[in-house]
């Protein structure tokens, strides 16, 4: 008698314990003295979809007679759903095919149906019982702050004893600490980035110098920007910050591993902050994500350079321009385009149709309004004593801050009081958890603070970058003011926050860190009044 093999699990700590080759050696001692057609094998795949490799392989099998009897250790391998463990056994039997669970014949009697149907409801019961009590277990010893992530960030590590085991704090979590090794890339990342700002540069910087991920992967453009957009490495990490969801849309059609494949972020507030060592201050992250939000849909690789790329906005419509170029016979001309005219399908409203402006007369028209900001010096020095005056008010920020921190460490002792008041049966698990629900709310508040002042001290630490670099600019320009299109580039990403063109009037209105003028000056003026500003 030819027969088949069918084995399941679904989670990645059972791969590592090997029970696939627990349920294999079971169902091949079942089946002693009977031809192995196949052993079918879902080897990490979730029992709560049919669509699986192994498992679509035994029905196509099946349906074409290749063997008489499938044996598997556990209808829940199957599935753990009634309705779908039905559909599976009503199929295999039309097919002629017997179903041997744990070396028995399944029953096939009125009894042994209601039965089966009594054991499949009990299997997707056990399911939901595991994932409940697994999450409720994972979440309370959150919020006990008590650290139980599988594995530390890139940049991190998790510190072990001698006999390889995880160290513990008082609360039973893991210890993190900063990896030398890892936490030198992930300044360099974050240092890199800030200087070429563009991810494919960076990545490419990163592999030729044979730097690797953890897990000895080359650096891709994906990994990185994970880094740069997470804010773990200024010293604040969270747990339960996603949720598991279906995505909306599968990349492989044919098989399903897990339903909820995809994730989204929670509401702010549920989430459990925990502190962690900082690699980077939080003014170089927060700079980083300025720098991302003006790069935003702007490709890494591009065979000419538009200088206005990721800042310019069609003003008639809101949605961004970028660089074109359109071949007319011999010559290939420039443009910027608005994106709801080069990408209609991406939006329901109406295409843009209004012309689309030159990129060689709109930068320069653009360029002569950046330049022209610094006809009138007085407007730089008027900066410079403004941001006199917010020195003043540093001290007073810094005393806020370190009321916020005493605050935030009375809530870490009085945590802890309340732990050790549950320890010793003085205090019941119902006022622990409201008393740490309390503790978390408050602890949010004080964060929120927290991210305020550092706002602050970052907005003075900002204008000094700035009006630092604009008098730099002045002094380049006073030696030599031929810029190359790449050099301007630079400049803009650096000083202007966002361009709106206006499609139907010519207007053009600039955001950015320094004033812009409306009337362009002669360069000489320029020139005499940038030398002015250096005296």
């Amino acid at each position: 008698m030819t027969i088949a093999i069918y084995c399941r699990v679904s989670s990645e700590k059972q791969r590592e314990e090997k029970t696939i080759d627990a349920q294999l050696d079971q169902n091949r001692k079942h089946s002693a003295n009977k031809t192995i057609y196949k052993e079918y094998v879902d080897d990490g795949w979730s029992g709560a979809t049919l669509r699986r490799p192994g498992l679509t392989a035994l029905r196509e099998d099946a349906s074409k007679g290749k063997f008489e009897e499938v044996h598997i250790v556990n209808l829940s391998r199957f599935a753990r759903n009634a309705t779908k463990q039905g559909i599976l056994i009503d199929e295999l039997q039309k097919a002629g095919i017997e179903i041997i669970v744990a070396g028995k014949p399944l029953d096939k009697t009125k009894e042994g149906k209601f039965l089966l149907t009594i054991l499949a409801g009990a299997h997707e019961l056990q399911k939901e019982m595991i994932i409940e009590a697994t999450s409720k277990g994972r979440w309370f010893k959150a919020q006990n702050k008590k650290m139980i992530q599988p594995t530390a960030p890139f940049g991190y590590k998790f510190l072990r004893n001698e006999r390889g085991d995880y160290k513990r704090d008082e609360k039973g979590g893991k210890i993190i600490a900063i990896d030398e090794k890892e936490s030198k890339i992930i300044k360099q990342i974050f240092d890199r980035y800030l200087n070429i700002q563009n991810c494919y540069k960076l990545v490419k910087e990163l592999n030729s110098q044979g730097l690797r991920t953890r897990k000895g992967f080359k650096f891709s453009q994906a990994y990185a920007k994970a880094i740069l957009v997470n804010d773990v490495y200024t010293g604040n990490w969270y747990y339960g910050k996603r949720m598991a969801v279906e995505p909306k849309e599968r990349r492989n059609k044919d098989f399903i591993r897990n339903l909820k494949s995809s994730s989204r972020i929670r509401d702010r507030k549920d989430w459990i902050h925990f502190e962690v060592p900082a690699i980077i201050t939080k003014g170089t992250f927060d700079e980083v994500q300025r720098v991302f939000e003006k790069r935003k849909g702007i490709k890494g690789k591009l065979t000419q350079t538009y200088m206005l790329n990721g800042l310019l906005y069609c003003d008639h419509c809101g949605w961004k321009m970028y660089g074109r170029k359109t071949p007319s016979g011999k010559n290939v001309f420039y443009y910027y385009a608005c994106s709801r005219k080069t990408k209609p399908h991406i939006s329901t409203t109406p295409q843009c149709n209004h012309p689309s402006p030159r990129v060689e007369i709109l930068d320069q028209v653009i360029w002569e309004k950046i330049m022209s900001c610094f006809k009138n010096p007085e407007k730089i020095f008027k900066e410079t004593i403004d941001l006199n005056d917010e020195e003043n008010n540093v001290s007073i920020i810094q005393d806020r801050r370190n009321a916020l921190l005493k605050k935030k460490e009375f809530i870490k002792e009085s945590r802890m009081k309340c732990l050790e008041l549950y320890e010793v049966d003085e205090m019941s698990k119902e006022v622990l958890i409201d008393r740490n629900r309390h503790h978390n709310k408050n602890e949010a508040l004080i964060d929120d603070d927290l991210r305020e002042v550092e706002i602050l001290f970052n907005q003075i630490a900002r204008k000094k970058q700035i009006i630092k670099k604009a008098k730099a600019f002045a002094k380049i320009l006073c030696k030599n003011y031929n810029f190359t299109l790449e050099q301007k580039r630079d400049f803009v990403m650096e000083f202007i926050d966002e361009i709106r063109y206006n499609p139907i009037t010519r207007d053009i209105e600039i955001t950015g860190d320094l004033p812009i003028l409306e009337n362009v000056e002669q360069l000489d003026n320029f020139i005499v009044d940038s030398v002015e500003l250096l005296k």
